[in-house]
C-alpha cells in the first residue's frame, strides 16, 4: 500500500476504535460512513473512496490464500490485526463490480455476562453442566459477543476445558481457571462437522457460532445429550423462529426425531438486540426462555407457534418477550417509544405504552 493510503486507512481505523463505532464502511464512489449508535454518519472531512484506494487496502491486508477464496467466491470475511490489539472483523463483497468494504470493531475486552447487561438467571445458564443453549439476534446485535462472554463468565469462574469454534475467530480468549481452544473453520480445522469430532476428547463445553445444516445440528444435539454443554450462536428474530428454523434444517422425515431431541436437551435460549439509548450509547434487549416442562413439549411436538404465548405467561420464570422487554425500556424512559417501535416484532403493541 501507498504511504498516503496506509496513513489515511490506519487514521480511520484508529478513529473507529478510539469512539468504538461498530462498523467503518469504504465504498468506492463514496466518502467513509461509520456507524455511531445505529446510525450512519458520513465522514465529509475524508476524501472520496477510490477504486485504486480500495485495491490497495485488499493487496496490504489479505494473505494471497485470502486473496485467491476472495477471487473465487467474491467475498470474504476475516480478522484483522490492528494496533495496540485492536481487531476487526473485515467484510469484502462486490457491490456493482466494485469491491466494498466493511471494518466491524471488536472490544478488547470481554466482559462477562453480567457486565454486558445480562441478568443472573442467565449467568445462571454458565453453570450447567450439560445441554443445549441459543443465543440468537439480527445483524449487528452483539451475537459473538455474548458468546466470548459466556465463555469468560466460566473461564473467570471454575475449571473446565472449553472448545470455541468460529468463523472467523473474532476473540482472543485468554485461559484462566479454564483450558480455552479456538478452531476457526476452514483453517485450523476443514469444516464444522470435523470440529465437532470430539467424541475422544475431554470437553466441558463447546461453542458454535453457527449451525448451517442437518448433520451439524444432529451432532450439536448428540453432544448435548451425552454430557457436553453445547451453546449456539443463530441469526434470528425471535426464540420461536431460531428454534424452528434449527428443526427445518432437517428433512421432512428426520423432524419429529430432530425435534424430540432438541425438546430433550434445552436448557434456554436467548434472542438479544443493541438498541440506542436516550442520551447516547446502546442498551441489551432481551427475549428469554428456559427450560420449563412446557417449553421443552411444545419444542419435542413442534408446535412453534405456541412458543411465544408460553414466554408471554411465565414472567415468574424470568421469562420475556422482545417486544414487552422494549416496552419497560420504554417505560423506564431508557429508550425512546420510535426507536423501541424499530426493533419490536409486533410495533403496533406500543401504541398503549
Amino acid at each position: 500500500m501507498q504511504t498516503t493510503q496506509n496513513i489515511t486507512l490506519k487514521r480511520l481505523l484508529a478513529q473507529a476504535a478510539e469512539r468504538e463505532v461498530s462498523d467503518l464502511h469504504l465504498i468506492v464512489g463514496n466518502k467513509p460512513v461509520m456507524r455511531i449508535d445505529d446510525e450512519l454518519v458520513t465522514l465529509d472531512g475524508e476524501d472520496v473512496i477510490t477504486q485504486d484506494f480500495v485495491s490497495s487496502i485488499i493487496d496490504d491486508v489479505l494473505s494471497e490464500e485470502q486473496k485467491n477464496e476472495l477471487a473465487k467466491n467474491k467475498e470474504i470475511i476475516f480478522v484483522y490485526d490492528f494496533i495496540d490489539q485492536t481487531r476487526f472483523r473485515v467484510d469484502i463483497t462486490f457491490q456493482r463490480g466494485l469491491y466494498s468494504l466493511v471494518f466491524h470493531y471488536i472490544p478488547s475486552i470481554i466482559k462477562k455476562l453480567p457486565d454486558l447487561g445480562f441478568p443472573k438467571e442467565i449467568e445462571e445458564l454458565t453453570k450447567k453442566k450439560h445441554g443445549l443453549i441459543l443465543f440468537g439476534g439480527q445483524h449487528r446485535s452483539g451475537i459473538s459477543t455474548t458468546l466470548a462472554g459466556f465463555v469468560e463468565t466460566i473461564n473467570q469462574r471454575e475449571a473446565r476445558h472449553i472448545l470455541m469454534l468460529a468463523k472467523p475467530i473474532e476473540y482472543s480468549l485468554i485461559s484462566y481457571q479454564s483450558i480455552i481452544e479456538e478452531q476457526e473453520i476452514g483453517k485450523d480445522i476443514p469444516d464444522w462437522l470435523s470440529a465437532l469430532d470430539i467424541d475422544e476428547q475431554d470437553i466441558d463445553v463447546i461453542i458454535i457460532d453457527r449451525i448451517d445444516s442437518a448433520d451439524v445440528l444432529k451432532k450439536a444435539l448428540d453432544l448435548a445429550r451425552n454430557g457436553v454443554l453445547v451453546c449456539v450462536g443463530a441469526r434470528a428474530s425471535s426464540i420461536q423462529n431460531m428454534i424452528e428454523s434449527l428443526v427445518l434444517l432437517s428433512s421432512a422425515e428426520d423432524r419429529e426425531r430432530i425435534a424430540g431431541l432438541l425438546g430433550e436437551v434445552f436448557e434456554g435460549a436467548v434472542v438479544q438486540a443493541l438498541v440506542p439509548k436516550l442520551g447516547g450509547g446502546k442498551i441489551l434487549a432481551l427475549e428469554v426462555a428456559f427450560n420449563s416442562p412446557s417449553i421443552k413439549r411444545i419444542i419435542a411436538e413442534q408446535k412453534f407457534d405456541q412458543i411465544s404465548n408460553i414466554i408471554q405467561t411465565s414472567r415468574a420464570e424470568a421469562m420475556i418477550l422482545l417486544d414487552r422487554y422494549l416496552a419497560e425500556l420504554v417505560k423506564n424512559g431508557q429508550v425512546d417509544i420510535d426507536i423501541a417501535r424499530k426493533y419490536a416484532l409486533y410495533p403496533d403493541s406500543f401504541d398503549n405504552v
